[in-house]
């Protein structure tokens, strides 16, 4: 009877590497389909289609919970450390993370408060924020302070947060205009900052991504015309319902206890 081969462990360096590696396929994928095309001007809705479930749902949510639980297998990385916390802490997590950023949308004086196209919006940028949030701060954020994880608890924090802002503005590169301009990505990579304080301090993902998704809210609302999303956009919706079950059902697939499965 032969025995099972431990998987070697993967050193922090390379960590690092494969996380990098990762997040540049993703950006590359949101020029090719985003960017490089002006989605956010034309609004092509195939296109959009395309991009969101490649981009951001095979690449920005697939790829990096797959390559999570590789990381996890091989270095014994606990899944708290990426953010995967038990349920009673998220749903606690998420709750005032909703609050939280709700009360901060609310404050910065929105071109409209009314419920429809606020929800529109939300549902639009739900997606991506899921994968900004998947890639640059669980994945890359993470890598980074794991691989300064022996200089302190402190350091290693810092290291994450300051990493996983300067990528998620740098990431902005390969969006359409206004988001790829150089104040845009400046400003960018101080919300980004301050997303990264929140993921490290709670380092719970599905609050972060809530309360991420309030800013791209914000940012987003005030460069599109809101005219055409005054009723209820099904399409948007069912998008933010296909990526909450897809993040959702890799989590309980992959990444919880007692249902390690082997890829």
């Amino acid at each position: 009877m032969k025995e099972e081969r431990t998987p070697a462990v993967i050193s922090p360096v390379n960590l690092f590497g494969i996380a990098l590696a990762v997040y540049l396929i993703w950006t590359l994928a949101t020029y090719l389909l985003e960017g490089r095309l002006n989605l956010l001007v034309t609004g092509d809705p195939i296109a959009r289609l395309i991009y969101a479930l490649v981009a951001n749902i095979l690449i920005g949510t697939v790829l990096v919970i797959v390559v999570v639980k590789q990381f996890r297998t091989r270095n014994g990385i606990p899944q708290e450390y990426f953010g995967f916390q038990p349920l009673k802490r998220t749903m606690v997590s998420v709750l005032a993370a909703f609050i939280l950023g709700l009360v901060i949308f609310v404050v910065s004086a929105p071109r409209t408060l009314d419920p429809v196209i606020v929800l529109n919006v939300f549902a639009q940028v739900f997606t991506t924020s899921t994968a900004e949030i998947l890639v640059v701060y669980v994945l890359a954020g993470v890598a980074g302070a794991w691989m300064v994880r022996s200089y302190g608890r402190a350091l290693s924090i810092l290291a994450g947060i300051v990493l996983a802002s300067v990528l998620f503005g740098a990431y902005h590169l390969a969006h359409s205009p206004p988001f790829n301009t150089v104040s845009m990505i400046l400003l960018l990579t101080f919300i980004g900052a301050i997303t990264g304080v929140f993921f490290f301090l709670v380092r719970e993902i599905y609050s972060t991504i809530i309360f991420h998704n309030f800013f791209a809210l914000i940012g987003v609302m005030g460069n599109i015309d809101t005219a055409n999303i005054q009723a209820p956009n099904v399409f948007l919706l069912v998008m933010m319902l296909v990526t909450t079950g897809v993040i959702a059902g890799m989590d309980l697939w992959l990444i919880r206890p007692g249902n390690e499965k082997k890829i």
